[in-house]
């Protein structure tokens, strides 16, 4: 299990020094807690990811423990659990404004997300001299779903219902 989660800790930072080093930005200002990503080298290009920002605690086994790399581990466990449910209720924001059948649009927006994965995860919480690492209490991450051919195509469909 630790293990596991060690394998995806590492894979998270390959992946997001990968998107950093791809030059994508958050067209949204830092408050805003969803959007549409765009390639800042390429504007014209389809924008066909969507983020996620989300705020998440560490369990309360790692706090009890006093262990900063187990709070680490389980507050970004916590957010990933419930990323794609989140990203598919601001997706489905999009389709409030539609009266189809609710059964559909669902459907179309989970057949739309090709992969969630995360871009950054970041510490928030308070920091505790005592505990290395004590910061990760509380943490803050990005997450960003592919969306089939982008905004464009995801909001046509959506008419098309």
């Amino acid at each position: 299990m630790i293990k596991n989660i060690l394998l995806i800790i590492t894979l998270t930072l390959v992946i997001n020094s990968c998107i950093t080093s791809r030059g994508l930005e958050l067209s949204q200002s830092k408050a805003s807690q969803a959007g549409w990503i765009e390639n800042s080298e390429s504007p014209s290009a389809n924008r066909e990811m969507f983020f996620l920002r989300k705020l998440s605690t560490a369990s309360d086994t790692a706090k009890a423990k006093k262990s900063g790399s187990k709070m680490q581990e389980s507050c970004i466990a916590s957010a990933q659990e419930t990323a794609k449910m989140e990203i598919i209720s601001e997706l489905s924001k999009v389709l409030a404004l539609n009266s189809g059948s609710k059964e559909k649009q669902f459907s179309l927006i989970e057949s739309s997300i090709r992969n969630i994965n995360i871009r950054e995860c970041q510490p928030i919480g308070e920091k505790n001299k005592e505990i290395p690492f004590s910061e990760w209490g509380a943490c803050e991450c990005v997450f960003y779903a592919k969306v089939n051919g982008g905004k464009d195509a995801f909001l046509s469909k959506l008419n098309d219902l």
